[in-house]
């Protein structure tokens, strides 16, 4: 009898394969105690752990680049890191070890234990997934302290890993090519797991509840990676019926890469720009291959992440002359960076917050700290000379911020002018990802260029949802009439003083939502680089005009439900 089990669809596809259950063996670390002529040796029993733990990762981190990617690879470069953290690790565990006279191992248990549930009691969905990182080093440490070296897990066939949970190291150790599809207990959609298997190309489901302890090694399961199911031991029907729907979902990926050199154009005659949201240069590449014609969001995140210290002009600007080579003559959108205590950096010193979504974050952090902000705008402005770059500020609230923002930028040209410097014109502008934005926008397009809708934030902010609590998900919804009502809002006052509105929250991609996003008029649609081709797909496949009229009814709209009808009634018409 066909079992169906219901998860998170992590990364998309479908696998059809045997099961490889991941177990590994449960240490349990009891309190040692030792004598104190013993201190001093068992701390530098500790460090010699640490020692062996950071070869480990190096070597890991050579094998991650070359059979994964180098934005994987970071991944193990924080793990380093964190290695190397004398505050919130290697003193406190030596302190522990001095004062109550244990064996290390406990002492790296109770200290990393701590970390841990401070980092699962997070709001953000983002900094509890870390605790996993915390996890992977705790395990790593401990594992050279008991002289038991992590050892690659062999698979002697394809098959569908299944485990309660897979650390960033398991999954290092599997060889993928072995790997048809992954199936965890635990996790959700920001955890390593997803994202390694998103980056292959492996279909996963996470977060399954017990799946793991419910099957045998060897069994035969179906992974539905767009829908986050798993069939345990399904009938001859059932793995054909998915078959037929695998070759029909490659034969219309096909023709739609096929497709995706074209521009984006209605049947009525009317061109949108498709660009895509990125934060590597991987991911910069992986948009030209799926026909992005610009980039409406480059997340400068990732030039400073897993590092100890600032990144400089010089190694950003480095950055930038990367992605202009490879893009060319197409725009750029940078976003200035965008932190705050839900994606600490380590050399930022940043408060805890009860809600790190109202908090100290983007435009807000980066004013109080003017040093880092002039670095980024120098080396943007010098990239301006050499590529289309524009320029983007994320979390604005009021006039007063974007002036501050715009001072900044001047000093910059004044600093670069006086000083000789080559550097280009950028254009200015804003992101409306807050309720305040969304109502001044006539005002703030007194002061901006162009603008770009995250409606990622703005969705959470109107519905006061947080869209990583489970229990109030359902009301995060950017078809919500309330939203809908802002978003063309936005678009008609920005319009009305001339200035292009593009988008580059997830809604942008929602083939359900573009209909209306066509009819609103957004100039410009960013979005994750493999769902550009089925994005362009749907704007030639309607009608700007209807588009329109599907607009009017849907803004007269009461319930999400009489959204959702009636955009289910335009694609059968459109069909």
């Amino acid at each position: 009898m066909v079992e169906e089990f219901k998860g998170i669809a992590a990364s998309p596809g479908i696998a059809i394969g045997r099961a490889h259950l991941f177990t590994k063996e449960k240490r349990k670390i009891v309190r040692k105690e030792i004598s104190s002529k013993l201190v001093e040796s068992e701390i530098k029993r500790f460090n010699q752990s640490l020692e062996k733990a950071r070869e480990y990762l190096k070597d890991l981190i050579d094998r991650v680049r070359r059979e994964v990617g180098e934005k994987e690879a970071e991944i193990y470069e924080a793990h380093l890191m964190m290695l190397d953290d004398e505050s919130s690790f290697i003193k406190p565990v030596e302190e522990m070890i001095a004062k109550e006279r244990v064996c290390a191992e406990y002492a790296v248990e109770k200290v990393l234990e701590k970390v841990i549930s401070l980092f699962r009691s997070m709001e953000s969905e983002y900094m509890r997934e870390r605790a996993m990182d915390i996890k992977d080093v705790k395990e790593l440490v401990i594992s050279f302290l008991i002289d038991r070296e992590t050892k690659r897990e062999e698979l002697s066939m394809k098959s569908v890993v299944v485990a309660e949970e897979l650390l960033p190291s398991d999954i290092a150790t599997l060889n993928k090519r072995m790997v048809l599809a992954f199936v965890t207990d635990k996790g959700g959609p920001t955890s390593h797991v997803a994202i390694v298997a998103r980056t292959l190309k492996i279909p996963a489901v996470v977060g399954t509840g017990d799946f793991s302890t419910r099957i045998r090694g060897g069994e035969l399961l179906i992974v539905d990676g767009d829908k986050g199911l798993v069939l345990l031991n399904p009938t001859e029907d059932v793995i054909s019926s998915y078959r037929r729907l695998r070759e029909k979902k490659e034969a219309v990926l096909d023709e739609l890469m096929r497709e995706t050199k074209f521009p984006a154009i209605t049947v009525d005659g009317v061109r949108f720009k498709v660009f895509a949201n990125v934060g590597s240069l991987e991911e910069v590449r992986e948009a030209i291959r799926y026909g992005a014609e610009g980039i409406g969001l480059l997340r400068t995140e990732f030039m400073y992440i897993n590092r100890e210290s600032m990144p400089t002009e010089e190694e950003l600007l480095e950055v930038f002359l990367s992605i202009g080579k490879l893009m060319k003559d197409r725009p750029i959108i940078v976003r200035t960076l965008d932190i705050g205590c839900d994606k600490p950096l380590p050399y930022v010193r940043m408060p805890e917050e009860a809600n790190p979504f109202l908090g100290w974050r983007g435009i807000r952090l980066t004013l109080d700290n003017p040093r880092m902000m002039k670095t980024q705008l120098r080396a943007l402005l010098r990239a301006g000379a050499y590529g289309n770059f524009k320029l983007m500020f994320p979390m604005i609230t009021t006039v007063e911020e974007i002036r501050k923002a715009k001072e900044l930028l001047m000093n910059a040209v004044d600093e670069l002018s006086s000083g000789g410097i080559q550097f280009g014109e950028v254009e200015v502008g804003t992101m409306i990802e807050t309720p305040a934005s969304a109502l001044i926008v006539d005002l703030l397009a007194d002061e901006v260029d162009f603008f770009s809708i995250g409606t990622n934030d703005l969705t959470q902010y109107i519905m006061a949802a947080d869209r990583g609590n489970a229990r109030v998900s359902k009301l995060y919804n950017p078809l919500h009439p309330a939203v809908l009502r802002m978003i063309h809002k936005i678009i008609e006052e920005a319009h009305n003083a001339g200035k292009e509105v593009g988008m580059c929250g997830e809604m942008a991609s929602d083939p359900r939502a573009i209909p209306l996003l066509v009819g609103m008029g957004l100039d410009e649609l960013s979005m994750n680089p493999s769902s550009i081709p089925k994005a362009k797909k749907v704007i030639r496949s309607i009608s700007k005009k209807e588009a329109e009229n599907l607009v009017t009814d849907v803004l007269s709209s009461k319930t999400l439900s009489e959204v959702l009808d009636l955009i289910a009634k335009f694609n059968k018409s459109e069909a």
